[in-house]
């Protein structure tokens, strides 16, 4: 069985050919993962990078910077906290605006290998960014018991967004520490604003940059230990489902 992972530096770093771009890989099978791969891409000031995922599809979302996204004849605004989901098999290509972009994406099934979840019943990606903004948002669960309201999310992509194996979703932690729990489903997190701590049996600080990797089971729980600043995240998990299902450790 596969455990969680802490990741603070990239697992490799690689000049995208033909571009202005690098890419760096935060989390792949060589961790333990089987059906995401998440990545980092920063594209220079006017410059651009191309790509074609054969069997994967991209869910990108807009750390900081913008741009464009060019696929499929869609041509879509990228501005900073917006998601927007590529499908498998489909050319794309990003045009950096003057302060270049930064995008976190992730692939699924990874490139090369089987993916061990079945696609969902999914409309085409309409091409146009999902604004974070724009959003509902959702708190973190419904149990009576505990106070979800320092605790809560936006989703980006999902199914009726067009994504087929994955959902993704902006989650904010205020002061506060969750219960221990575990998800069904396997998750890779990338940590935007804030800092603070994971507990995954051992505790492991958080800060901007920061990957986490949780495989299906794992118990955890994260913990934002200041009153004046909140954590930010961006989560991706698979197979696609509701950020707020969960049970206890325990149970």
């Amino acid at each position: 069985m596969s455990e969680p992972r802490v990741i603070y530096e990239p697992i490799r770093v690689e000049d995208v050919p033909g571009s202005d771009a690098r890419l760096e890989v935060r989390v792949d099978a060589s961790v333990g993962c089987r059906n995401l791969e998440q990545r980092l891409l920063h594209v220079g000031p006017g410059g651009h990078a191309e790509a074609h995922q054969a069997d994967s599809e991209d869910v990108l979302f807009v750390i900081g910077g913008g741009g464009a996204l060019r696929f499929g004849g869609h041509v879509a605004a990228l501005e900073p906290r917006s998601g927007v989901v590529v499908p498998a098999d489909t050319p794309y290509r990003i045009d950096a605006g003057p302060d270049g972009v930064h995008l976190l994406s992730v692939l699924s099934p990874q490139p090369g290998r089987p993916g061990s979840v079945p696609a969902a019943d999914a409309p085409p990606p309409d091409g146009d960014p999902v604004r974070e903004g724009d959003q509902e948002v959702i708190a973190a669960g419904d149990d009576a018991s505990i106070d979800y309201m320092d605790r809560w999310f936006r989703v980006l992509a999902d199914p009726s967004h067009g994504a087929r194996f994955v959902t993704q979703f902006v989650g904010y932690i205020g002061h506060s520490r969750a219960p221990e729990h575990v998800h069904t489903y396997e998750e890779v997190i990338y940590i935007v604003d804030g800092d603070g701590l994971v507990h995954i049996g051992e505790t492991h600080p958080l800060r901007p940059g920061t990957s986490i990797y949780l495989p299906p089971g794992a118990p955890h729980c994260l913990e934002n230990p200041h009153s004046n600043r909140v954590l930010a995240l961006v989560g991706v998990f698979c197979p696609a489902g509701s950020p707020k299902e969960r049970r206890p450790a325990s149970g």
